[in-house]
C-alpha cells in the first residue's frame, strides 16, 4: 500500500522523517519495502499562467504562448499541446529544467520561433498514464486553481510528498487504509491517530423509496449498506484530491469515483457509485457472477467472470460492479 508521508502526518503525529519512518516500523510491526518522491531528480519546473496566445506562423498546430513565471516579462513558448488556452494555469519547465527521463530543457527553435521552455503534461514529469487523469491524456495539465506564477510546481502536484510502500500482508487487513496505517504508526511511537470525524447530516426521501437490496448468499456479503446523493454535477476534482489519489497509485476520474476511491483509502473500504438514472431497475443484487458473463470496466477493459466473483447487478441481466 502506497502511504502518503503528507497525509499521515494529518492523522498522527509523526516524529521522524519518511526514512527513519520506515526503518522504524518495519522493525516493529509491518515492512515498509521503500521511500519515494516523484519529484526525485526534477528541478526548474515551476507554475506558469498563459497570458497571450497565437498560431505559429508556419505551423498549423503549433501555437506560440507568452507565459507568465513569476520574471519581470513573460516568456515566449512554443506549444503543440492541442488543449491550451489563454488564461490557463500550467506547468513550465524552464531553461536548464530536469524533467522526466533525466531530459534536460533548453532554449531553442520551433519552425523558427524562440521557445524559452516547456509547458508540460504529467507524462513529461514522470507520471504513468495508469495515474495521470484521462481528461489530459492528449495534452498539457492544467490547474483547477489560479496558482502564483513562478511557485513551484512540483510541490504543487504533491510531487514532493514522501511515498512509502508499505508491504500489507493477509492478516493485516486492518492497515490497509490510511486510519489504519495512522493507529500502527501511533502505536510505534506512542501517539494516538486524530481523526477529524463529521456527523452525517440526511434529508430527504430515504433510500429506501428509491430502491431496494438484496444478497443472493449472506455469506458472500453479511452487509449492504447504501446512500442516495441527489443534485451532482460530475466533473473533476479538485487539485487537493487529485494529489491524494496519484500519490496512493490511483488514477482521478471525476469527483464522484474519486471521492469513493478517497473513502477507500482512508478506511480501506471500498465503495462504488452508480448513476441511478442508468441502473434500468430500482433493486441492487448481490450475487455470484455466472461462467463467462461479460463485465467492462472504467479503465475499458473487458473481462469474463467465473463463479468465484461476486457481483453487484440492477436484479436483472446487467452486472454494475464485481465484488
Amino acid at each position: 500500500m502506497n502511504v502518503s508521508y503528507d497525509w499521515l502526518k494529518e492523522l498522527v503525529d509523526v516524529p521522524a522523517t519518511p526514512e527513519e519512518l520506515m526503518d522504524k516500523v518495519s522493525r516493529t510491526g509491518i515492512e515498509v519495502d521503500s521511500v519515494s518522491r516523484m519529484a526525485d531528480g526534477l528541478k526548474k519546473v515551476v507554475v506558469g499562467r498563459v497570458v497571450t496566445l497565437k498560431m505559429h506562423p508556419d505551423s498549423d498546430h503549433l501555437r506560440v504562448a507568452m507565459v507568465d513565471t513569476g520574471d519581470d516579462e513573460p516568456r515566449q513558448i512554443v506549444c503543440g499541446a492541442p488543449n491550451i488556452e489563454q488564461g490557463q494555469t500550467v506547468i513550465v519547465a524552464l531553461p536548464g529544467a530536469r524533467i522526466g527521463d533525466n531530459v534536460k530543457i533548453k532554449r531553442g527553435k520551433m519552425r523558427g520561433v524562440e521557445s524559452d521552455g516547456m509547458i508540460c503534461a504529467l507524462q513529461e514529469l514522470g507520471f504513468s498514464n495508469d495515474i495521470a487523469p484521462k481528461a489530459y491524456d492528449a495534452g498539457i495539465y492544467v490547474f483547477d486553481q489560479p496558482l502564483e506564477p513562478g511557485s513551484n510546481a512540483l510541490k504543487a502536484l504533491g510531487m514532493e510528498d514522501a511515498v512509502l510502500d508499505f508491504e500489507i500482508t493477509p492478516n493485516r487487513a486492518d492497515a490497509l487504509g490510511m486510519r489504519g496505517v495512522a493507529w500502527e504508526v501511533g502505536a510505534t511511537y506512542g501517539n494516538k491517530p486524530h481523526f477529524e470525524d463529521k456527523p452525517v447530516v440526511e434529508t430527504g426521501k430515504p433510500v429506501a423509496d428509491y430502491l431496494s437490496a438484496q444478497v443472493a448468499d449472506e455469506k458472500d456479503a453479511p452487509s449492504y449498506q447504501m446512500r442516495v446523493v441527489d443534485n451532482i454535477t460530475i466533473k473533476d476534482s479538485p487539485l487537493w484530491l487529485q494529489r491524494r489519489l496519484w500519490n496512493a497509485g490511483i488514477r482521478p476520474i471525476n469527483n464522484i469515483v474519486d471521492v469513493t476511491n478517497l473513502i477507500m483509502l482512508g478506511y480501506g473500504q471500498p465503495l462504488h457509485a452508480f448513476d441511478y438514472a442508468k441502473l434500468g431497475s430500482k433493486q441492487i443484487l448481490v450475487r455470484r457472477a455466472t461462467q463467462g458473463e461479460p463485465l467492462t470496466t472504467l479503465d475499458g477493459n473487458a473481462h469474463e467472470l467465473t463463479p468465484d466473483d461476486i457481483v453487484i447487478t440492477n436484479g436483472r441481466s446487467q452486472s454494475l460492479w464485481p465484488g
